[in-house]
C-alpha cells in the first residue's frame, strides 16, 4: 500500500506526524509535507474511512492513519500553507533579486536618459 510506504519514510510515528499537522507545527520537511499531499484520500475514500464505525483496530495502520488525517480540518489546505511557509524566506529572495534584475535597465534610463531614441 502506497501510504504505508510513504509513512516509513517518516521518523515520526503516526501519532506525532497527526499531533505536528494539528497544531500546524514547523518540524516536518517539505518533501514529508508533500507526500502526506500524494497520499491524501478522495472524495470517495474520504467517505468511506468516514463512514467505517467499526472496531478502529480492525483496520490497517495505514488506514488508520488516513482516517485520523482527514478529521484534521481543511488538511489539504493546512499542507499547502505549510508548504507556503517553508518554502517563503527562499522564494522571496529569489523574486527579490529577480525585480532587482528587472528594476536595472529602469534605473539606468532615469539616471541616463535615451537621447537618440527613434520616435515611433
Amino acid at each position: 500500500n502506497n501510504t504505508s510506504i510513504v509513512l516509513s519514510s517518516f521518523p515520526q510515528s503516526t501519532d506525532q506526524i497527526i499531533m505536528t499537522l494539528k497544531k500546524c507545527e514547523d518540524t516536518l520537511q517539505v518533501e514529508h509535507l508533500q507526500k502526506l499531499i500524494s497520499i491524501l484520500p478522495n472524495e470517495e475514500e474520504t467517505k468511506l474511512l468516514q463512514d467505517y464505525k467499526d472496531d478502529i483496530l480492525k483496520i490497517s495502520p495505514a488506514e488508520r492513519f488516513l482516517k485520523q488525517l482527514i478529521c484534521i480540518p481543511r488538511i489539504k489546505l493546512r499542507l499547502e500553507l505549510m508548504i507556503f511557509k517553508k518554502n517563503f524566506d527562499a522564494d522571496f529572495e529569489d523574486y527579490t533579486g529577480k525585480l532587482l534584475d528587472l528594476n536595472y535597465p529602469f534605473t539606468i534610463l532615469k539616471v541616463r536618459p535615451i537621447t537618440n531614441f527613434p520616435i515611433l
